[in-house]
């Protein structure tokens, strides 16, 4: 069984969680992130409000083309 919500369902409260996008109902890449409001990504000019990895290296776009689909409590799978 899987425990994947959809995106629009994630905690956008600094909890981290597990971030993928599903490719034919499969996960693929995960990382651990959590939101943060005020983040700004260079790279991305205009848009505030990043996923962001716990040590802040990464960030991940919340919408559009290339963002995550899916969310799980960041505990829920082995690293």
């Amino acid at each position: 069984m899987s425990n994947w919500q959809p995106i629009e369902t994630a905690p956008k409260d600094g909890t981290k969680i597990r971030l993928t996008w599903m490719e034919n109902g499969i996960p693929q890449e995960q990382w651990i992130m959590q939101w943060d409001e005020g983040r700004t990504n260079a790279l991305i000019p205009g848009i505030t409000g990043f996923w962001v990895t716990p040590c802040g290296s990464a960030t991940w776009v919340a919408n559009g083309e290339g963002a995550p689909t899916h969310w799980a409590p960041a505990h829920q799978f082995n690293n």
